[in-house]
């Protein structure tokens, strides 16, 4: 079975108030320790890499203050029809 990022989803959410100031960057985490944060996607994965080798997860994420809806289940019918 694959190991899942929980723990690092976990760090995330933890850290958020403080990673706000980032906004728009991406941060670099493994396990519950925010290793940097970095302008571009590809750079924070090769950091990754380097740090964290194949041995050890880490997760890359945008910070975003306010997460986005990918996806809304419900058909949404105007309040008022007249």
């Amino acid at each position: 079975m694959a190991p899942t990022l929980e723990k690092e989803l976990e760090t995330y959410k933890r850290e958020l108030h403080t990673l706000k100031a980032q906004s728009g960057k991406f941060v670099l985490i493994s396990g519950d320790e925010v290793l940097s944060t970095w302008s571009s996607y590809e750079d924070a994965i090769q950091e990754g890499y380097r740090v964290c080798g194949l041995d050890r997860r880490f997760l890359v994420k945008k910070i975003e203050p306010y997460p986005r809806v990918l996806f809304n289940s419900r058909s949404v019918e105007p309040v008022c029809q007249r």
